[in-house]
């Protein structure tokens, strides 16, 4: 399923009262050329954000894919990691599916994976545990938007 490259809601969502502002003036003063103004400079300040996230991603998987694989024994352990990056939450069993590896293997990653402080347990329980990609997580859900 396709995701909207830049999530312009979002801007317009945090800045309502400027949206509706500019809205208005359209209405009352034909101002078309402040509108577009107006749109153009959101459409300017997310997309610098999408750049930004996209930026920070990279260099937080560079970095955690060079020190997972430091320790690394194999292809089928960083094929780990890989499905953690994509999945960001996942549990054991379907870490192990998508990895085409065997379960005591994606065991023994995600544990090195927990070590390295990349992974995160986020049920708390002894059974059904999930584990996120945490910092991916805060990354692509930062919601401040400049501008």
């Amino acid at each position: 399923m396709a995701q909207p490259l830049l999530y312009l809601s979002l801007y317009f969502k945090q800045h309502r009262d400027n949206h509706y502002a500019a809205l208005q003036r359209v209405r009352t003063h034909g101002d078309w050329e402040g509108w577009m103004s107006h749109y153009l400079e959101r459409v300017d300040c997310t997309a610098r954000q999408a750049n930004q996230t996209t930026t920070d991603l990279l260099a937080l998987f560079r970095t955690d894919r060079a020190r997972f694989a430091a320790g690394a024994r194999g292809a089928g352990t960083m094929r780990v990691y890989d499905v953690l990056q994509q999945k960001v939450f996942v549990s054991i069993k379907r870490l192990a599916e998508s990895a085409g590896v065997a379960v005591p293997t994606a065991t023994r990653a995600m544990n090195r994976l927990l070590d390295l402080g990349i992974a995160q347990e986020m049920t708390g329980g002894k059974y059904g545990k999930l584990f996120a990609y945490e910092r991916q997580l805060k990354i692509m859900n930062r919601t401040e938007i400049d501008g």
